[in-house]
């Protein structure tokens, strides 16, 4: 299992603030919230050396979405993750817009694959 959340917020933060779970507050928009569905070994018979991670991050603003979802789309498809989910969450007052992404990190060399 590797962390790779202190590396992911850096590169968040270039793009919105972010924050690990839920934002504590919706007075500074947009933001960005991430946290981990899974970081587990992938093949068990190689313990330690490959960790399947999937992030769910989330975007929040008061406007669209659009702009600030496309440029973390494009630094995880970069990171070598691929999308397996992205869809608008209903809300009246706050645009929210929902990703997940996958992918199988080598803890040796940090390469993302699939």
């Amino acid at each position: 299992m590797i962390d790779i959340l202190p590396e992911l917020k850096a590169e968040l933060d270039q793009i919105a603030p972010s924050h690990k779970g839920y934002p504590k507050s919706f007075k500074d928009l947009p933001c960005i919230s991430y946290y981990y569905q899974n970081n587990g070994e992938d093949y068990p018979a190689l313990p330690g050396v490959f960790s399947e991670i999937v992030v769910q991050i989330d975007v929040w603003n008061k406007r669209s979405t659009s702009n600030v979802s496309n440029s973390v789309n494009d630094m995880m498809l970069a990171k070598g993750f691929i999308r397996e989910y992205g869809a608008d969450v209903p809300s009246d007052d706050i645009k929210h817009y929902t990703m997940r992404f996958r992918g199988v990190v080598n803890e040796r060399n940090l390469l993302v694959s699939q």
